[in-house]
């Protein structure tokens, strides 16, 4: 849904988010495997730093990580989001994801998930955006983007429901597989006058085009530049 850099150094890449993958670089980077207690994790970092490959504890690139900061989860497998409401829908299914994650653990429940399978799908998402297929967390296999987008979402309606997304966050999924990942519209931008000017042109328009107003009883409604 994040997926926004098909071209690099001047080129189309193939892929929708190149940034992702160039990400990967970083010996950091990537899933991170499971840690049974917060002292396992940074004796993990302790380690890291004694082998000079990192500095610091901010040098852990992973897709999850524990805040150095604030007592909450980071989440940085995302590539960038020109338009608000993008971020908006993310943001809401990170909260409910972590939401359904903490219920677990307090259930005991046990997650059997292979770093391996990880790096497969996150590939797979950076390959395709919207416009491809995804790997299905449930079954493993290749489905229209879609499909799992939609199953993702009707699967975190309890938690939705709990944060009062409910409403929000299905309309702005639907929104989205409607209108296609950024990397799409940059290309389809760049195909009309084969010029990447017209590329940072779009993205410059979609950054400013969204505003949200928050009114006091209720989650920020929509007002667009149009309306």
């Amino acid at each position: 849904m994040s997926s926004s850099s098909p071209y690099w150094d001047g080129g189309d890449t193939g892929y929708a988010s190149y940034r992702s993958l160039v990400w990967q670089r970083w010996p950091t980077a990537g899933p991170i495997a499971k840690y049974d207690s917060a002292a396992a994790y940074e004796a993990m970092i302790k380690e890291l730093i004694r082998s000079g490959v990192i500095a610091d504890p901010g040098m852990i690139y992973s897709d999850i990580r524990p805040s150095q900061h604030v007592p909450t989860v980071e989440l940085r497998i995302c590539d960038s989001c020109p338009r608000v409401r993008d971020v908006v829908l993310i943001a809401g299914l990170f909260r409910a994801l972590v939401t359904r994650e903490l219920e677990a653990v307090r259930q005991g429940v046990e997650r059997d998930v292979h770093l391996e399978a990880v790096r497969a799908a996150t590939w797979q998402a950076a390959r395709s955006g919207l416009e491809g297929e995804l790997i299905d967390p449930v079954g493993g296999v290749p489905r229209p983007a879609p499909v799992v987008i939609r199953r993702l979402v009707e699967g975190l309606r309890p938690q939705l429901e709990g944060s009062a997304d409910a409403r929000l966050v299905p309309e702005l999924a639907e929104e989205a597989l409607a209108r296609g990942s950024s990397a799409r519209r940059q290309r389809d931008a760049f195909a009309r006058r084969g010029r990447l000017a017209d590329v940072v042109d779009l993205l410059l328009a979609e950054t400013r085009d969204c505003q949200w107003d928050r009114p006091a009883d209720g989650p920020p409604p929509y007002r667009s530049a149009a309306s």
